[in-house]
């Protein structure tokens, strides 16, 4: 949001103030003003009527609650489909592709708390063990955001560990931020959805060229998932 935003900012909250039976001062409605000025202001609306919606409490929402309605949940949400991203990645991809996930803390548990791409997915039986996995995922990954640790660049696959040649990482989930998880390293992190996608089509055709000059090396090591960009 702007300063320009500020007067239907200061309605809209004098409204829910008004739903809640609470009264909000000035000094109130700018300093929600200030922590969610990071939102357009549509945004903040549209998370206002939601939480109204759904809120049985007459007390006034806080900042957090339209913080975590703007950021797709909980914290408890997010690293729940993190760990499922995971569990998808390695499905798809299994341990002989190096990788790039489009969350550096997720990229920090793999490193971390597992020991690398390679050595989660020779140890993580996926269907024996998916739900202690999550669980366990989950643990990791709420401590290793509320700590700010991250891992920027991406995660050797057993091919790379072994010193072989290795295509560029899979890019896993959203395009831009995989690349933007990597820290830009060995590519160029694109400015626009467009160059994205080109740039995701030309580690393709690189990755096409290795599989002419190596017809032996496995198949599914050789692939880049990438997701539609800029929907």
């Amino acid at each position: 949001m702007t300063q320009q935003d500020f007067p239907a900012f200061a309605q809209l909250m004098q409204g829910i103030a008004e739903c809640c039976n609470r009264a909000l001062s000035a000094r109130g409605v700018a300093l929600y003003f200030h922590l969610l000025r990071g939102y357009a202001i549509d945004d903040v609306r549209a998370a206002a009527l939601a939480i109204l919606t759904t809120r049985k409490y007459t007390t006034l929402p806080m900042p957090a609650d339209f913080l975590e309605y703007l950021n797709g949940g909980s914290l408890e949400d997010v690293a729940c489909i993190e760990a499922h991203k995971v569990l998808e990645a390695i499905r798809q991809h299994g341990g002989y592709k190096s990788v790039a996930f489009d969350n550096a803390v997720t990229q920090a548990v793999i490193m971390r708390g597992y020991g690398g791409w390679a050595r989660l997915c020779a140890s993580c039986g996926v269907q024996d063990g998916e739900d202690w996995f999550q669980r366990q995922f989950v643990k990791l990954w709420l401590v290793y955001h509320r700590q700010g640790i991250r891992h920027v660049g991406h995660l050797a696959g057993r091919v790379e560990c072994a010193g072989g040649q290795c295509p560029a990482p899979v890019l896993i989930g959203d395009v831009l931020k995989a690349l933007a998880a990597t820290g830009g390293e060995d590519m160029a992190v694109p400015d626009t959805p467009e160059q994205a996608v080109a740039l995701a089509q030309t580690h393709t055709e690189a990755q096409l060229a290795v599989m002419h000059d190596h017809p032996d090396e496995p198949a599914n090591n050789l692939e880049v998932e990438s997701e539609p960009v800029g929907h």
